[in-house]
C-alpha cells in the first residue's frame, strides 16, 4: 500500500465513445474509446529535471490502463431525440444486448513517454492542455488500423488510428490518435437491429475501469486517476452502463458492393471516423480531472442547441451518480473547465467569490487558473491553502469569513515546540492592536510563487511590498480591535475583511497573509513590556521623606514578560539593559 497527494502528472480528463461503421460486405462496427488527458497544474519550473536550480524530485513512469468487459446491443431509434443528434446513456430496459457479443479484458496498458520530448509537448511531461492521446505520447509502436475495415471477430485492444478529418476535410495534426477499440463482426448483429434501423449501444459491464497509474520506486504500479470512483472496486461502474448515440442507426451498406451484414449508417451512408461523428459521440467528462468526489458525468462534445451561436459548446446531459440532470447545463466555449467552475459553476458567487483563483472571468487559459504544486516542504501552515479540496478547481480556504477549513490553522503546524502545552513566546497577538508589528511580519512575504517555464527554469516569486504590508497590517489590527478573534482560525475572518490587499486580489495572493501569520500569531498570550529604572544613592542625615533621596547612579531595564491568559503562567521573560 502507498499513500500520496495529488501528483503533477497527466490525468484522465475525458473519454469519448465513438461508434463507426465498416464499408466491407461483411459489415460490423467499431467503438473507439478515445481518452483525453490533461495535466491541469501550473507549469512547474522543475518539470524536465534538466537545469540547475532544480531539486530533481523524481517523476515516476506513467501508464494508462483499461480493464473490465463490454458487450454490444441496440435500442429503438428516437424520432425526436432531446437534445437532437447527441450521445446519451440508455436505460437497460430499452436495450437489446446481442447474443455472444461480450468481450472481457484485463489490465491492457500503454506507457507514456518520460523525460524531455520535443518542446516537452508529449508524453508524461507534456499534455499541458487537454488533448487526445497520440502515437507521440507512448513508448511503444502500434500498427495503424484501417477504420473502414470489417472486423472478423470480437476485439478489445489499444489501436492507432488516423486522426479524424474535420468538417472542412483537413486533419488536425500529423500523428495518429490512440483509441481503445471494441469491435463486433456483422455476423453477430441480429436482423432485429434493422427493422427499423435502431441506434447502436455499447454496454460497459460492472467493473469497467480506465485509469492512470504511476510506478513507485518499489516497482509496483499504483492508480492515481480514475474514469469513475477510486481504488476501491466497489466505487466503479456497478451495473451495466449503456452508451448510445442518435447520430447513427444499424443498416446495410448501400454503396456497391452492397453489404450483406449490418453496419452503422448516418444519413444513408456508412458512418465514418471523422470529427462530426466524434463530436456527437457520448463522452465521459470531469469538471476537474483530479476530483474523486464528483467523478465522471456523461455528456457530449457538441450540442446543436448551444449558445452563444454559432459556436458550438459542450454540455452535460446525464450523471453516473447520484442522478440525472433535469435540463442541459451548457458550458460557454469561452471558458475552460477551471474558469467555468469559478464563474458559472459550483464555485460561483454573486460577489467576488472567496474561492476564486483569479480576479474575474476574463482569463480563459494559462497558469493563472491552474493549481500550484510547490515541490518543496511546507514552510508555514498557511501554505495548506494550496491544497486541493477535491471539489472542481477548489483549494482549502483561508480567506473567507465562513471558511469550513479555518480550524486547520489551529490544528496543524510545521514546527515542533519543546513545551508540551504548545505555549511559546515571541509570537504576535492578533488582538494586540499593533498594526506595525503585523506589517513587519507581512513585509516581503511571497505573494505569488512565480513558478516559471522554460527558458527561465528558476522560480521568480513576487513579494508583498512594504507599503501594502503596512496597509494590510493596519487593516487587520483595526478589524481585530472591533471584533477580537479567539483563536488562529479567526485569521480567515480578518483576511476576508482586510482592505490592504483587498478582495479583488487573487486567492493565492490574498492568502499570503495566512502563509505569513499562520505560524507566528496567537490570541492566548499577553505580551507585556515593563519599563524599570533602578537608581542607587543615599539619604542625607536627618531626611524624613523619599523626596530627599540623592541619586548617585541609575540603570534602565526593559522587562519583556509573556503570560498565558488561560493558565496564568509566565511562559517567558527577558530582561534588556537599555543604554542611553
Amino acid at each position: 500500500m502507498e499513500a500520496m497527494g495529488m501528483p503533477r502528472l497527466p490525468y484522465l480528463n475525458a473519454l469519448a465513445a465513438c461508434p463507426i461503421g465498416s464499408t466491407g460486405t461483411s459489415g460490423g462496427i467499431h467503438w473507439f474509446l478515445t481518452p483525453n488527458l490533461w495535466d491541469p497544474f501550473r507549469n512547474n519550473w522543475d518539470l524536465t529535471q534538466a537545469t540547475t536550480n532544480t531539486p530533481l524530485y523524481p517523476r515516476p513512469a506513467v501508464r494508462i490502463r483499461v480493464t473490465g468487459s463490454a458487450a454490444f446491443g441496440s435500442t429503438p431509434a428516437s424520432p425526436s431525440p432531446t437534445p437532437p443528434v447527441t450521445g446519451r446513456s440508455v436505460d437497460s430496459t430499452a436495450v437489446t444486448t446481442f447474443s455472444a457479443s461480450t468481450v472481457a479484458f484485463t489490465d491492457l496498458t500503454l506507457q507514456l513517454k518520460g523525460g524531455t520530448t520535443v518542446g516537452n509537448a508529449f508524453g508524461r511531461d507534456g499534455i499541458r492542455e487537454a488533448s487526445r492521446m497520440s502515437t507521440s505520447d507512448i513508448t511503444t509502436s502500434l500498427t495503424a488500423f484501417i477504420t473502414t475495415a470489417s472486423p472478423t471477430a470480437l476485439a478489445a485492444l489499444w489501436t492507432s488510428v488516423a486522426r479524424p478529418k474535420r468538417p472542412d476535410t483537413t486533419q488536425p495534426g500529423i500523428t495518429n490518435f490512440l483509441v481503445f477499440r471494441l469491435s463486433v463482426p456483422g455476423a453477430i448483429i441480429p436482423s432485429i437491429a434493422l427493422s427499423p434501423g435502431q441506434n447502436p449501444v455499447l454496454v460497459l459491464g460492472p467493473g469497467f475501469q480506465m485509469a492512470m497509474d504511476y510506478q513507485s520506486p518499489n516497482g509496483a504500479w499504483y492508480p492515481y486517476s480514475f474514469l469513475q470512483g477510486n481504488s476501491a472496486s466497489s466505487t466503479w461502474i456497478s451495473a451495466n452502463l449503456n452508451l448510445s448515440t442518435t447520430f447513427s442507426q444499424y443498416g446495410l451498406n448501400p454503396t456497391p458492393p452492397v453489404g450483406a451484414s449490418p453496419t452503422l449508417l448516418s444519413s444513408g451512408a456508412v458512418t465514418q471516423w471523422d470529427m462530426t461523428t466524434l463530436a456527437d459521440a457520448p463522452m465521459f467528462a470531469k469538471a476537474d480531472p483530479r476530483s474523486i468526489r464528483y467523478n465522471s458525468q456523461i455528456g457530449v462534445v457538441r450540442l446543436p442547441i448551444a449558445s452563444p451561436s454559432p459556436t458550438p459548446s459542450a454540455g452535460i446531459i446525464d450523471s453516473i451518480w447520484p442522478g440525472v440532470y433535469p435540463s442541459i447545463p451548457l458550458m460557454s466555449p469561452d471558458l475552460n473547465p477551471a474558469m467555468y467552475s469559478q464563474v458559472n459553476g459550483d464555485n460561483a458567487a454573486s460577489v467576488p467569490s472567496p474561492y476564486n483563483e483569479v480576479v474575474s472571468g476574463t482569463i480563459t487559459k494559462g497558469d493563472s487558473v491552474r493549481p500550484i504544486v510547490m515541490n518543496r516542504p511546507f514552510r508555514s501552515v498557511g501554505e495548506m491553502g494550496y491544497a486541493f479540496r477535491d471539489q472542481p478547481f477548489k483549494t482549502l480556504d483561508f480567506s473567507s469569513s465562513t471558511s469550513p477549513d479555518a480550524g486547520l490553522l489551529d490544528l496543524f503546524s510545521v514546527n515542533e515546540y519543546t513545551d508540551s502545552f504548545g505555549m511559546r513566546a515571541g509570537v504576535v497577538n492578533l488582538n494586540g492592536g499593533q498594526g506595525g508589528a503585523v506589517a513587519a511580519v507581512l513585509s516581503r512575504t511571497i505573494a505569488a510563487e512565480g513558478i516559471a517555464s522554460a527558458p527561465a527554469p528558476a522560480p521568480s516569486p513576487s513579494v508583498i511590498p512594504s507599503a501594502s504590508a503596512l496597509s494590510a497590517g493596519k487593516s487587520l489590527a483595526k478589524l481585530a480591535s472591533s471584533a477580537p478573534v479567539v483563536n488562529r482560525a479567526g485569521l480567515t475572518t480578518l483576511i476576508a475583511g482586510e482592505t490592504g490587499l483587498g478582495a479583488t486580489t487573487p486567492k493565492t495572493q490574498r492568502e499570503a497573509i495566512a502563509r505569513a501569520l499562520g505560524e507566528v500569531v496567537q490570541t492566548r498570550t499577553w505580551n507585556l513590556l515593563i519599563d524599570v529604572i533602578a537608581q542607587s544613592g543615599k539619604y542625607p542625615s536627618g531626611a524624613n521623606d523619599l523626596t530627599k533621596f540623592v541619586v548617585e547612579g541609575e540603570q534602565r531595564y526593559w522587562v519583556h514578560v509573556a503570560i498565558d491568559r488561560l493558565t496564568n503562567q509566565v511562559i517567558d521573560r527577558q530582561i534588556e539593559v537599555v543604554k542611553e
